[in-house]
């Protein structure tokens, strides 16, 4: 299984886990920090969390490794481990040792260092980790991955009706683009084997000499840095199905698309506009105009420009967290450790462009604490035609056709300027 494969797979049972309301989250950042707690892991638990992480745990930490130390240009990607209060202790210490390189490691007592470490790392776009700390708190072991992005071309805007007589979208305006690979938008109706025929959009990021941090190159010193970039980018990936299609094969479909135009290629299977009726269509409205000679095939899309902010309990048993920090606890000396698994998530799709990040964090304690309850907010939703997104990262190196970030959305946003 490759990597892509691997964190497809995680994605299905994190969303899941989360299911079909308004969310975004990041399978990649849950899935590093239980391949980095996994490690330590041996005997039944081991062979449990091989399948939850799509490989053995060790060849799971190199590839999280590779990733680290290896960031992509439009990701900023950063890992670190601490002591707690209660794990001041030479066990924990030698555990700290060995983890690889790219992660930071030190001893943390205060809650507000952990919330500025999540701001520091991800931009400023989430200010707070998703882990309480307090005096029982061994060791805090934590993924931060984020991006803040341009589009290659920016979307135009358009009156909601144009989404046709059956929208639900309680919006005045929605984003309009036209299909034009060249310019940063491309389009087309997908068939599939899991949810039929599906509407998709792919939106590019502006590129050009960034650094390991997604900001503009200057100087020599970021030299290295742009030259990399040459060839990487980010492609958000947008996947509606008809209305009786699950919320979890939609999302599945978005990542298989996403893994195949993340490598450059371009969306698969796609269906001639010349092969399907005219008329309504629950995704689209086709019509036809006459031409002097030959024919053409145009694509338009609409979509609404959305907002999300998450808070995942990542413990359930099929996600390996709960189990990797158990054994974790176990190891460093604690018989019976109190796990917490968190991930807080962020996105904002707009007109102009994308940012988006996650935080996730798995923290092991030496007496049993009272595990917070994460508030989910559930909207109401006014609408019956949610769909999938899927950022994927491109070019060379150990990113390109990763899933970075996903999405559930179920919710407009009426700010078409939402974005970067």
């Amino acid at each position: 299984m490759s990597l892509a494969e691997a964190i497809a797979g995680y994605a299905r049972r994190l969303h899941g886990t989360i299911g079909p309301v308004h969310h975004v989250a990041s399978p990649l950042g849950a899935w590093l920090v239980l391949a980095l707690a996994a490690r330590t892991a041996s005997g039944p638990v081991r062979a449990d969390l091989a399948p939850i992480l799509g490989m053995d745990p060790e060849e799971a930490v190199r590839f999280a490794t590779d990733l680290l130390a290896d960031p992509h240009p439009l990701v900023r990607a950063a890992a670190s481990a601490w002591r707690g209060p209660a794990g001041r202790t030479d066990r924990v210490a030698a555990w700290l040792r060995g983890l690889p390189a790219p992660v930071a490691t030190g001893d943390v007592d205060r809650q507000d260092t952990l919330d500025r470490w999540a701001a520091e790392q991800t931009d400023g776009l989430i200010d707070r980790f998703p882990v309480t700390i307090d005096r029982a708190t061994m060791v805090v072991l934590a993924s931060a991955l984020a991006t803040r992005i341009n589009w290659r071309t920016a979307f135009e805007t358009a009156t909601a009706d144009n989404l046709g007589p059956h929208r639900e979208w309680r919006v005045p305006e929605v984003l309009r683009a036209k299909r034009d690979v060249a310019g940063g938008h491309d389009a087309a109706i997908a068939r599939t084997a899991d949810a039929g025929d599906v509407a998709v959009h792919v939106a590019d990021a502006e590129t050009g000499d960034v650094d390991a941090k997604g900001a503009d190159a200057k100087g020599a010193d970021a030299k290295g840095a742009g030259a990399r970039a040459e060839g990487a980018g980010l492609r958000v990936v947008s996947v509606a199905a008809a209305p009786q299609v699950p919320a979890d094969t939609a999302l599945d479909v978005a990542h298989r698309i996403a893994a195949t135009v993340g490598q450059g290629k371009p969306i698969p299977d796609t269906r001639s506009l010349f092969d399907l009726p005219l008329g309504e269509a629950p995704l689209w409205i086709l019509h036809e105009e006459r031409m002097p000679s030959g024919r053409q095939e145009k694509h338009e899309v609409y979509l609404p420009a959305w907002t999300a902010r998450s808070d995942h309990d990542l413990a359930p048993p099929e996600l390996g967290l709960s189990q990797a920090g158990h054994e974790l606890g176990v190891m460093l000396g604690e018989p019976r450790p109190a796990v917490q698994a968190r991930q807080v998530a962020m996105a904002r799709f707009g007109r102009r462009g994308f940012a988006a990040a996650a935080v996730s964090a798995v923290m092991v304690s030496r007496t049993a604490v009272t595990e917070r309850t994460g508030k989910r907010r559930i909207a109401r939703l006014l609408f019956a035609h949610p769909y999938a997104v899927v950022a994927v990262a491109t070019g060379p190196g150990p990113w390109a056709g990763l899933p970075v970030f996903s999405a559930w959305v179920a919710e407009a946003d009426p700010d078409v300027e939402a974005g970067i």
